[in-house]
């Protein structure tokens, strides 16, 4: 096996193991293992498992630093800020196994705990872009536009956060939809 394959090989174990056993549970030994591999594999590659891990988050870091808005802003401004957050669960459904352990991490590791603060900075600048595009093309009506901003992205961020905790509750979907319902009544145009 190529030399690079392996070392991404062993990133990709790392980060499958690491999102279902979280990461202090997972060894050198465990991920060898897992690999059928020997240790002597991992370090031909890695002087211990902290440059491993340290590998992971950089390369977790660049996967979430590439998100743009590929969704459309046609039609009324429910149906746009209903594909907004489509889009934002698919980017997260994306790096979904990346995202568990940083969620696992980010209060014991200042890696985790930067991505994680990047991952809702960036829903709250695009909520903050599609809030406007709304409001500036009459299709929202929205006098305290800055507070409409931090009330979407904030109530977004947290049942993205939740569907990830609680996957086997269905009733996120259910209350994230009625939200945006709740939202669009709130704020639709008067026209």
């Amino acid at each position: 096996m190529n030399k690079n394959n392996t070392a991404d090989l062993l990133l990709t174990s790392l980060i499958t193991l690491a999102s279902k056993q979280g990461l202090d549970n997972i060894s050198l030994s465990t991920l060898a293992s897992s690999l059928n591999i020997s240790k002597s594999t991992i370090f031909s590659h890695y002087k211990n498992k902290e440059e491993l891990v340290n590998k992971m988050y950089l390369k977790g870091q660049s996967l979430t630093q590439n998100m743009g808005m590929d969704f459309s802003f046609k039609g009324n401004a429910k149906d746009v800020l209903t594909r907004a957050v489509d889009y934002w669960h698919e980017v997260y459904s994306s790096i979904s196994e990346f995202y568990i352990i940083v969620e696992m991490q980010k209060y014991i590791d200042k890696r985790a705990a930067s991505i994680s603060s990047s991952l809702e900075t960036m829903i709250r600048a695009q909520t903050q872009i599609v809030i406007e595009i709304l409001n500036d093309s009459g299709r929202l009506n929205i006098e305290d536009i800055d507070l409409a901003i931090e009330c979407f992205a904030t109530t977004i961020t947290k049942y993205i956060q939740r569907e990830f905790i609680n996957k086997e509750d269905d009733s996120i979907w259910w209350q994230e939809e009625r939200f945006i319902k709740r939202f669009y009544s709130l704020y639709k145009s008067k026209k």
